[in-house]
């Protein structure tokens, strides 16, 4: 609990990479089905951008929190299923995850961000509140989009971004270039 605590009081900016969308998909759905083998886990990535910029290990942890969540409130169910959305939208990337559990009531959904909050006996109340620090800190969000009887949505919200040297190329101005090399 302790090492948890002092990872949400200390986390570092944000190391900014060009990361390629299905590879990051294909990361989370590997640990997911070794973790939660008898949860199915349902991916959508047709509209996804191929790359977002953001740093892979902190976006990696902040998903995974929402999808651990996302399993383990489900974890004797039977028709467990969560689902995990990668799209494109204008100026940003919206990467949804969403499961079949019994949704929150109004008191926990306006709780369940706050550090140190858990609903679960061996939980820690870190997650969620790591997740959405991390979504924060590049400039995004992670918000409980929607809970009812028939399950939770959380929308994590990563901004279309350029790293140092993409943002010298896309305001540098265009220098012609001749169509011919005049003779000397």
């Amino acid at each position: 609990f302790g090492e948890s605590y002092r990872s949400l009081a200390r986390l570092p900016a944000p190391l900014l990479q060009r990361i390629a969308v299905p590879r990051l998909v294909d990361d989370l759905a590997t640990l997911f089905a070794t973790r939660w083998p008898t949860i199915a886990l349902s991916v959508e990535t047709s509209s996804a951008p191929a790359y977002i910029v953001a740093d892979p290990d902190q976006l990696t942890a902040a998903l995974w929190a929402v999808l651990q969540n996302a399993a383990e409130v489900q974890h004797d169910s039977q028709a467990a299923q969560v689902t995990l959305s990668v799209r494109a939208l204008v100026n940003k990337t919206l990467i949804t995850i969403a499961d079949k559990g019994p949704g929150m009531s109004d008191p926990v959904q306006a709780e369940i961000f706050r550090p140190l909050f858990t609903t679960k006996a061996e939980g820690t109340g870190i997650g969620l509140a790591l997740g959405r620090q991390i979504l924060r800190s590049h400039k995004g969000d992670l918000s409980l989009a929607s809970s009812s009887a028939a399950g939770s949505r959380f929308d994590a919200i990563i901004p279309s971004l350029l790293l140092p040297n993409q943002e010298e190329q896309a305001t540098a101005p265009r220098v012609p270039v001749p169509t011919e090399i005049p003779p000397p």
